[in-house]
């Protein structure tokens, strides 16, 4: 076997195919190849291969990136870029001389989940009863901790204003032009990631007026992907990961509007590529746990006794567990509770279940012989397919149609967006 199977570089053979503007011949290969590592996901899976295996992660990975790689391709090769995010532009031009933010020396902690898992109901809970811990409003580093050590240590104002540019919800954390040239000019030189990142909390907890704070969680699910990177650069960071059945997950996606995009649902791609994506972070959740401190929590023991599940947490964070201590509920950005309207209403066990009334035979099919080896690892009854080779063929149609809608998909996000600005 070459190296690369062995989950060494899986995820980057998947991305190189996703090129910034990729000439028509390539584009074609993009397509065959990806329909071919899809299905070969789709094969291991209903082969019922280890769950967290590298090879096993590697063929996921494989087929999820190179999927959505091609989906971004297709935009590419539109000539429609993507321009800054609404919000996020005010943070493109700086000046110098402002007063730096205070620092947040307290322990960092990263909650994240595949979307439609718990992770707004979990942070609603936490806010009630763990009066020394503070959860971020959603944003995303990604972008950051792309950014070498070097080149960060280095930067100027203005260059870290264009370096933080691509970072969505930023500005939830109030991050603006003058709050990054500080930021700046607080450590010019010797600027680092984690220095960075607790500059940016301060901010935060001070315009929260927050003083109490231990542990600061950063609520947002694709940091899982970069867990690696940020175990490397932030000492001492933690992860929360809340979970909850593959079903459910796509059920919930396939009937939810996007906030920012309202002709499409968050299961864009159809149940396949809803599918791979919850394998896929959970088995990254599983290779992350090899190495760094990550504290597992199922949704459905959230639903069934909360009081227990926050205060395995508050042990685990080393915090206080106070259910007398409520202040305020966790804060919901505006533009986000369309989608979240059930949490404010409390526990709704009734909606565990939906998905064995609400999804199709051939949806559920697809989710389950995708993801039915780490389900089980999950601690869910997952049966085996009644027909692998019917099923087979659904996944694989299903791959398809995941490939069609992206080239519906990504001009519709360039075009929303650019509408925007």
């Amino acid at each position: 076997m070459p190296e690369w199977p062995k989950g060494t570089g899986c995820k980057p053979v998947g991305i190189a195919f996703g090129g910034s503007n990729p000439p028509w011949p390539t584009f074609i290969t993009e397509l065959g190849f990806c329909s071919l590592t899809s299905f070969a996901a789709s094969s291991a899976a209903l082969l019922g291969w280890v769950a967290g295996s590298e090879f096993d992660l590697c063929i996921t990975e494989l087929g999820f990136c190179s999927l959505t790689s091609f989906a971004a391709s297709s935009a590419a090769l539109l000539g429609r870029r993507q321009p800054p995010s609404p919000g996020v532009s005010l943070i493109m031009s700086v000046s110098e001389g402002t007063t730096p933010p205070p620092s947040y020396d307290g322990q960092i902690a990263f909650l994240v989940y595949d979307s439609r898992s718990g992770s707004t109901l979990l942070s609603n809970e936490i806010a009630k009863s763990l009066p020394a811990v503070a959860v971020s409003p959603e944003f995303e580093l990604n972008a950051m901790f792309k950014l070498s050590a070097e080149s960060l240590r280095t930067m100027d104002a203005a260059e870290l204003g264009s370096a933080l540019a691509p970072l969505r919800n930023l500005v939830n954390l109030g991050v603006t032009n003058d709050v990054v040239a500080s930021l700046a000019n607080a450590a010019r030189g010797n600027l680092t990631h984690d220095a960075l990142l607790r500059m940016m909390i301060g901010h935060f907890l001070a315009g929260e007026e927050r003083t109490d704070v231990d542990v600061f969680v950063i609520k947002k699910g694709t940091h899982l992907r970069i867990w690696e990177q940020i175990t490397d650069l932030i000492p001492g960071a933690q992860f929360v990961h809340i979970f909850r059945d593959a079903r459910a997950v796509v059920n919930s996606k396939l009937s939810t509007v996007r906030p920012h995009y309202p002709r499409e649902v968050m299961a864009w791609g159809g149940p396949f590529l809803a599918g791979l994506r919850w394998r896929y972070y959970s088995q990254l959740m599983h290779r992350a746990a090899a190495r760094v401190a990550v504290h597992d929590v199922k949704y459905e023991d959230l639903l069934d006794d909360p009081g227990a599940v926050v205060r395995r947490l508050a042990s685990h964070l080393q915090t206080d567990f106070d259910p007398d201590s409520a202040t305020s509920p966790y804060s919901i950005p505006e533009s986000e509770q369309g989608i979240h309207r059930l949490v404010s209403g409390g526990m709704d066990t009734n909606r565990a279940q939906a998905w064995e009334s609400e999804m199709s035979s051939r949806s559920i099919a697809i989710v389950e012989g995708l993801s039915r080896s780490e389900m089980l690892k999950r601690g869910y009854d997952v049966p085996a397919p009644e027909s692998p080779p019917k099923t087979l063929l659904a996944i694989a149609t299903s791959a398809v149609e995941g490939v069609a809608r992206a080239a519906f998909h990504y001009p519709y996000n360039r075009w929303v967006d650019r509408s925007k600005t």
